[in-house]
């Protein structure tokens, strides 16, 4: 029987070497969320229901936020009250150089991701801009992964010129990084930008003054104009004609909100691509100019969902989508570095040897060839384990084990 599934084993890795790339559809979404847990007016409570009927129908991997009271608790809450579609949603330490009231974050599918990096780029606005460097798990090989950095902004508002030199400001500091730091990777920039208009400097130090190759890209190829109903579809602010929180009224006839990839996005070089037609600001159908949106007629979400965005914040989310080349399930990937492993299944269980002196925790989990989680367990290190509680699993799984930093070990086996 050992000889049996070493030759099944070898068998099916020769048969599936020549297809194990895959692309992986990843949705993001960017949300101001007006002072959330310091808003007059409304009950926490309450934004974390709308909230979570926004998330649950778009159900994003990647959710960038603006307006947060930098606080775990509702961090916390977030993840377990409102992402109620996902079990896998962390986020990042919350930063505050700037001594604000209110701060960035990032929330993220800990299944697709993992967090390398969360830094605050020096910047003469008022706000940290936080950059925050992922890594996408499925496409680990060897010692290559996917990365992508997502830059979280929340530019000065108002009108006079030193609010409008303050963006300007900002975006050279913005653009300077990706010169200087981002060449050839995978850049989003995501934020409430306060922007009048395309024709703002900081807008045009964005998109149309550097080289090629570190442009940031507007999905809705808006380059100029924008300030009329011609645009509706692209405006963000205000989704209710009136407020009676800490947010702002009179309708939606600004476009404060932005995710802008890069070129290598656009273009897919790097291992991240934009889905065509995925932009949107979300909950906006382009048929309310200067009024709130309609949710007795919105053809862009469901009445509950439109209703959420009105009473959630005085800004519609963002989102777009983004098709990131990866792995297959039944790839070998990365292992765990410095540490042992030896998986070997015997009689009918799985005899599982992890030898770390360390004794860190490791968690296990079977796949099926779809990439669904049949089984889980937590092993520390420096144990061997046998466990027969997987007896009733037929087929080829692949077991999977996670440590830290997103290291991990994968294995295809044989299961009968």
């Amino acid at each position: 029987m050992k000889h049996l599934f070493s030759i099944l084993l070898t068998v099916f890795l020769c048969f599936s070497a020549h297809s194990q790339d895959s692309t992986f559809r990843v949705k993001m979404m960017h949300y101001n969320l007006l002072k959330f847990g310091s808003c007059d007016g409304v009950q926490t409570s309450e934004k974390y229901t709308w909230l979570g009927a926004i998330l649950n129908a778009y159900k994003p991997d990647i959710l960038t936020v603006n307006e947060i009271l930098p606080a775990v608790p509702f961090a916390n809450g977030i993840v377990q009250l409102s992402f109620t579609f996902s079990g896998n949603i962390e986020y990042a330490n919350f930063t505050n150089f700037n001594g604000g009231d209110l701060a960035n974050q990032i929330f993220y599918n800990s299944e697709k991701f993992g967090l390398r990096s969360n830094t605050v780029l020096n910047s003469t606005s008022i706000r940290d801009i936080n950059i925050y460097e992922l890594f996408f798990k499925p496409s680990i090989k060897g010692t290559d992964t996917t990365f992508l950095y997502v830059l979280d902004a929340h530019l000065k508002a108002g009108s006079s010129s030193s609010d409008v030199d303050d963006r300007w400001d900002a975006c050279i500091d913005i653009m300077n990084w990706v010169q200087n730091s981002g060449q050839g990777k995978n850049i989003i920039l995501a934020g409430d930008l306060n922007l009048s208009s395309a024709n703002e400097n900081a807008f045009k130090e964005l998109v149309s003054v550097r080289a090629a190759n570190v442009t940031l890209v507007d999905p809705l190829g808006l380059t100029s104009g924008w300030g009329s109903s011609s645009f509706a579809y692209a405006m963000t602010q205000s989704p209710r004609n009136s407020s009676n929180d800490c947010g702002v009224g009179g309708g939606m006839d600004d476009r404060f909100d932005f995710i802008l990839p890069n070129k290598a996005i656009m273009d897919g070089t790097a291992g991240v691509s934009f889905v065509p037609g995925s932009y949107a600001a979300y909950g906006n159908d382009g048929d309310d100019y200067n009024s709130e949106l309609d949710c007795s007629s919105n053809s862009a979400v469901n009445t509950n969902t439109c209703l959420s965005l009105r009473l959630m914040s005085d800004h519609l989310p963002v989102v777009m989508e983004l098709d990131v080349e990866g792995f297959s399930p039944n790839t070998s990937v990365l292992p765990l570095l410095g540490v042992d492993v030896n998986a070997y299944k015997k009689g009918d269980g799985l005899w599982v040897s992890i030898e770390d002196g360390e004794r860190r925790a490791y968690k296990l989990s079977l796949r099926n060839m779809i990439g669904q989680s049949v089984w889980q367990k937590t092993q520390s290190g420096e144990t061997k384990l046998f466990y027969k509680d997987i007896q009733r699993l037929k087929g080829v799984f692949v077991l999977i084990i996670e440590g830290e930093n997103g290291r991990r070990f994968t294995k295809k086996m044989m299961l009968n």
